[in-house]
């Protein structure tokens, strides 16, 4: 039943963008602190810094890739006390692979910076290079002419559309840089537990039964939790639970609606259980979270 990952359907492959930039930085310039629900990546053109998140710091030089922990606050410093100009590209985004974080899925190190120019070769170094200033062109127009979402007007929905597919060339040239740094470039993921995870992703606000989600791939029980165990290192329940919280964490920072909506809109019955859960996922309320990420800058 297993079987490699193909893109033989599109919509395995789904991207959330939360912001793209190119930014052009003084000398003086440093980051006092970002945080990010989704992972942040940067890609140095020039100028270099010292990257810190808890516990780590990175320096990262021109033609170099950061990938920075989502919800993660990170600060960055002079390289030797040294006052550059940066440019540099910014993303935060959210990519999914049948319904798996890209970065687990395919082993992509973190906080580890990576030598494109080494790693990869010219043409698609500078086409990923290309992609992304595109990428930020388009968002920086779409948000300054307030288009959060595609009307139903031609031209509205033609920028949606041109953005997407923007989006996507990106993504694709973006997993070509880093494939040589892929711990798991070639990923096999059963499809029982490929079929689970589908359903779950479109039914995740709905009261779900294992049970009867076994029933519906012909196992029992026991045998998906052995299979999700052995090919993602959790069980149906936490993979569902991550669904509703990662979802309530993006309702949370696009919308306006009381935490008691997002928790029911997410698929927690219970409103104590939403608290009590993501508390022990990330170590903060949702109130507190909701506020300490509208205090940080994107970066």
């Amino acid at each position: 039943m297993k079987q490699p990952i193909r893109f033989g359907d599109i919509q395995e492959c789904r991207g959330k963008l939360q912001f793209v930039y190119e930014w052009h930085r003084t000398a003086e310039w440093n980051s006092a602190g970002f945080c990010n629900p989704y992972p942040t990546c940067w890609l140095m053109l020039s100028g270099s810094r010292i990257v810190h998140t808890k516990g780590k710091s990175v320096r990262i030089r021109p033609m170099e890739l950061l990938v920075i922990p989502a919800n993660q606050v990170f600060t960055t410093t002079y390289v030797d006390q040294q006052q550059v100009p940066l440019h540099y590209l910014s993303i935060s985004a959210s990519i999914t692979v049948h319904h798996r974080d890209w970065l687990e899925l395919y082993g992509v190190p973190q906080m580890t910076p990576l030598p494109l120019r080494g790693g990869t070769g010219t043409a698609s170094v500078e086409g990923l290079i290309r992609d992304w200033q595109r990428l930020a062109a388009l968002h920086g127009q779409r948000s300054s002419q307030g288009e959060e979402s595609a009307g139903l007007h031609p031209t509205q929905l033609a920028r949606a559309l041109e953005l997407d597919a923007a989006t996507n060339q990106w993504t694709a040239a973006l997993l070509i840089a880093a494939q040589p740094f892929m711990a798991t470039p070639d990923p096999v993921l059963d499809e029982r537990v490929r079929e689970a995870c589908r359903y779950m992703a479109s039914a995740y606000a709905e009261p779900l039964v294992m049970a009867e989600l076994a029933q519906k791939l012909h196992l029992s029980e026991g045998h998906l939790r052995m299979l999700f165990r052995r090919q993602l290192g959790v069980s149906p329940y936490q993979y569902l639970l991550t669904l509703r919280l990662d979802k309530a964490k993006e309702l949370m920072l696009s919308s306006e609606l009381s935490l008691t909506d997002i928790a029911a809109t997410a698929g927690f019955g219970d409103y104590n259980h939403f608290q009590k859960r993501f508390r022990l996922s990330y170590k903060l309320s949702p109130s507190q979270y909701r506020h300490q990420m509208s205090q940080f800058t994107r970066g």
